[in-house]
């Protein structure tokens, strides 16, 4: 009998007591992954590399690893050796695997193997999952290696080739996003253009860098309306309708493809340094007008006097806004505030307001309910929270008491 519950180590306790994987938990710990890789977890399998498989690396590769400027980049290439659920050696089939990176491991039942590498200590057993230790580190594919295969952006591959820009679009650098047009965007350009584009580097250059962002930028990190700064420099302007994202109006095809050194998202078209969005239209001159019931009890509005001039209307009858400048039906649903302001001596000063909706004539009404005397009344076009600029909305009215009852 014992008082205490015995609780197995976990992933990382147990690559902690190998003595074998020191740079890896130093790496998990500074990448900022210990908490995702312990328990408690959902099970998780590890393809731990020893210290021997980080020395190996080349030196300039560590280093740039280390440096805290590129943890994205570090987390990335130590979740590249992490798969979701947990996978003993003998379960391992011909295939792929998708790691928490988001790129695909190789696997072949034979060995097995993992990209090619045979694991030198399998199904070591942990709380949450199970690690394969292995004598090679995973190195996921970077923006040229990752455009390189997927088929459809060898044109791309060759002009950035061209330009002598395959360096600076691969890892060892900075995070980057990459708008890849595809083969067929280049179709689509006039006859010739690809050939006098090859042979103009300076202005080729200058296009493909229009294609670039600094940073790993995600298509969720993109708002409507957005204008991104490339490494041409000028700006890309970023438009979202219906789930989907344009840029430049060209639609993204396929967004978030990860790359070890950013992030690509796919277009349909080349994009044109000297892009220019449409202008803006005009907006509707909007105008709000007072109208009052009459006096006389008429079942009729009646329009109050002109901007500035005096309208008469009884405590407790129906005072109402039309709008004006738009169909009625484009409004319908839309609020107008209505603001009571009464003379002080320090100006006038805002006593009571309301909010109402606008009905399917373009009007709206409530009762009066401000004490008898003289008020400032003024309406506004509501949109959103604010206030749509509004010509002929302030109108002088003089508040009666109610009629006495008989």
């Amino acid at each position: 009998v014992i008082d205490a519950v015995l609780v197995p180590d976990d992933i990382v306790a147990v690559a902690t007591g190998t003595g074998s994987h020191d740079t890896l938990v130093s790496l998990v710990t500074a990448a900022g992954l210990a908490d995702a890789l312990s328990f408690p977890s959902a099970d998780l399998t590890v393809f731990a590399p020893t210290d021997a498989a980080f020395a190996a690396l080349d030196p300039a590769v560590v280093a740039h690893l280390a440096d805290p400027a590129n943890v994205a980049q570090l987390r990335r290439v130590l979740l590249y050796h992490v798969v979701a659920g947990e996978v003993l050696a003998g379960d391992i089939a011909d295939g792929t695997a998708d790691t928490l990176m988001g790129q695909t491991l190789a696997l072949t039942a034979a060995g097995p193997t993992i990209n090619g590498v045979t694991p030198i200590g399998a199904d070591v057993p942990a709380l949450n999952g199970v690690i394969h230790v292995t004598d090679e580190v995973f190195v996921p594919q970077d923006i040229v290696a990752v455009a390189t295969g997927t088929g459809v952006h060898d044109t791309l591959v060759a002009a950035v080739g061209a330009a002598g820009l395959g360096d600076a679009l691969s890892f060892p650098s900075g995070d980057l996003t990459v708008f890849a047009p595809t083969d067929a965007a280049f179709g689509l350009l006039p006859e010739g253009t690809v050939d006098a584009l090859l042979a103009d580097i300076p202005t080729l250059t200058d296009i493909l860098n229009y294609h670039v962002v600094a940073g790993a930028v995600n298509a969720a990190d993109l708002s409507n309306g957005q204008q991104v700064e490339t490494l041409q420099g000028n700006s890309l302007y970023v438009t979202k309708s219906g789930g989907r994202t344009y840029i430049n109006g060209v639609e993204v095809t396929t967004a978030d493809v990860p790359a070890l050194n950013g992030v690509i998202h796919v277009i349909g078209e080349v994009l044109d340094p000297a892009y220019q969005p449409p202008a803006a239209p005009a907006a509707p001159k909007t105008r709000t007008g007072l109208v009052a019931r009459q006096l006389a009890g008429a079942n009729r509005f009646k329009r109050c006097g002109a901007q500035r001039s005096q309208c008469v209307i009884r405590r407790g009858s129906r005072l109402g806004v039309r709008v004006a400048g738009r169909p009625a039906g484009a409004v319908r649903g839309e609020r107008v505030r209505f603001e009571y302001y009464q003379r002080t001596r320090q100006g006038w000063q805002l006593r009571r307001a309301r909010t109402v909706r606008l009905r399917a004539n373009g009007q709206a009404q409530l009762i009066v309910t401000p004490p008898a005397g003289q008020w400032l009344v003024r309406t506004r076009l509501l949109e959103g929270e604010t206030t749509r600029a509004a010509q002929g909305n302030n109108q002088f009215v003089r508040v009666l008491p109610p009629r006495p009852r008989r």
